[in-house]
């Protein structure tokens, strides 16, 4: 399991799961994820999370789930609009 960079706000088991999410994607930065990505980047990054979070992150009537919690975690470390 790669090194959780220290930018990255969330804990061992969000970038590990970010960095599973991204590899199903078949995501391919133009940045290496030591650095904190510019803007285009986490905006790729929110669009698969949230494509991921609709798939994944729900159960019955859209109560979100552990992993949905995790995803959101996710999505608000890298949403570029904040």
């Amino acid at each position: 399991m790669a090194l959780k960079p220290g930018w990255f706000l969330g804990n061992g088991e969000s970038y590990a799961m970010l960095l599973a999410i991204l590899e199903k994607a078949k995501w391919t930065p133009e940045v290496d994820l030591s650095e904190f990505p510019y803007e285009g980047c986490r905006r790729e990054i929110c669009e698969i999370l949230t494509d991921e979070l609709l798939t994944s992150g729900f159960e019955g009537e859209w109560k979100v789930n552990h992993r949905g919690g995790l995803i959101e975690g996710l999505i608000d470390i890298f949403n570029p609009y904040v």
